[in-house]
């Protein structure tokens, strides 16, 4: 099935569900086992299981094995694909991850360089093509009232944001094959989207990240349940590149200074290697610098980097090191609870939303050509800035944003 047949599809499926009761059947595992978990559920539950670990010259296969039999789940190469696009299933892994992160970007990071992917597909978790796993589209169904209650406009809205905030080029309006369409069944409004694996699992992290910001998240459904004194993954990276750090490197690779600052504090720092392959970097180039007194983490990655025109982005659960061109082309979404600074009102929220377009890189947003975005939107009593934009550009707009809860005070 093509994205350009779905709403019909779509249509059919909703009406059946909401004649037959099914919608809600089957949102839940077994119908009244609420215990026993369906064999999708327990590969995502694996998915979100930590691990580290260290390959040298592995083949494939034996990866495979390895984490199959670590998180108890069925792990397959699709030989088929792998064949048709003359990829060698043997293909020796080495690679490691010293602390730890979920099994799910653990695999991204091991299968990105090789240019392959995975998908869930009949009880196992496939390790497969790109081209491949794009051609297989999923179909799940969303629960929005929380974000948009019975209001149909407000449903709209959504979708939209949905569209325009996450993989905008897969969705068929633009000659992708994605699609979403939105329905409003009783009471309950629901988003059911046909997208790739990779799609879905960014747009349920964005349903997390507006939960989040707006304190719609229960104790149970937040990231360490009660557990308040344990970070988040991107809290444990924030408050690592805020911590002090002094240096000297004299003709040291970069992969060894990457592996220098995981060390001392403590997370995953990788270099992009297939990007920097593409751009003819070398990642063992010797680098010789020094800051001999202590400033941020952050500020020190920035100046080591600047000279050989590379930057960082924080991405599933590791610090990335990639080009600067590459590094301004990778932006990201972010949620900003301000209901503080406009009492949620309409016309300040816009006004805020303005000045930052203004003040804070002019010439990125949409609206003078650019790929940045800033859309507001008000949740019950929350109001929202959903920004997309580069990671320099949201470090800017946190800062501003501090600047100003501080001046009205």
């Amino acid at each position: 099935m093509t994205g350009r047949n779905l709403s019909k599809s779509i249509s059919r499926l909703v009406v059946l569900c909401a004649m037959t009761g099914l919608l809600a059947i089957a949102q839940q595992s077994y119908g009244k086992d609420k215990e026993k978990l369906t064999p999708r559920e327990k590969i995502e539950k694996a998915l979100q299981q930590p691990t580290s670990f260290e390959f040298v010259k592995t083949p494939l296969p034996e990866v495979a094995t390895y984490f199959g039999k670590m998180q108890g789940i069925n792990i397959l190469l699709d030989r088929r694909a792998f064949t048709g696009e003359g990829l060698d299933p043997e293909t020796p892994i080495t690679f490691s991850l010293k602390h730890p992160v979920t099994f799910r970007s653990a695999l991204k990071w091991i299968l990105c360089d090789l240019g392959l992917t995975y998908m869930i597909h009949d009880e196992v978790l496939i390790i497969t093509t790109t081209a491949a796993a794009q051609k297989r589209l999923e179909l799940k169904i969303y629960a929005v009232s929380e974000f948009t209650g019975n209001y149909t406009k407000k449903l709209e809205k959504f979708a939209d944001i949905i569209k325009n905030c996450i993989a905008p080029e897969s969705w068929y309006e633009v000659g992708g094959e994605g699609g979403v369409s939105h329905f409003n069944i009783k009471d309950k409004s629901v988003l059911i989207v046909w997208q790739t694996r990779e799609v879905h699992c960014d747009i349920e992290a964005f349903l997390d990240k507006m939960r989040a910001a707006t304190g719609l998240l229960s104790i149970a459904q937040q990231p360490y349940g009660k557990d308040k004194e344990k970070l988040t993954p991107r809290e444990k990276f924030e408050k690592a590149l805020q911590q002090p750090t002094s240096f000297e490197f004299i003709k040291t690779p970069l992969s060894e200074i990457a592996n220098y600052f995981g060390k001392m504090h403590g997370i995953n720092v990788l270099l992009d290697r297939q990007g920097f392959r593409d751009d003819y970097l070398d990642p063992e180039m010797p680098i010789t610098f020094s800051l001999k007194h202590p400033v941020t983490f952050r500020s020190a990655l920035k100046w080591v980097l600047r000279d050989l025109d590379l930057d960082y982005v924080i991405e599933d659960e590791v610090i990335f090191i990639l080009s600067g061109c590459a590094a301004q082309a990778r932006s990201e979404t972010r949620i900003y609870a301000v209901s503080k600074l406009v009492a949620n009102s309409g016309e300040k929220i816009e006004k805020v939303a303005e000045i930052i377009t203004k003040c804070i890189a002019p010439e990125s947003w949409s609206k003078v050509g650019g790929e940045g975005d800033v859309i507001p939107f008000t949740i019950k009593d929350q109001s929202v800035l959903i920004v997309t934009q580069t990671c320099d550009v949201h470090c800017d707009i946190e800062e501003f944003l501090d600047e100003l809860r501080a001046a009205v005070k």
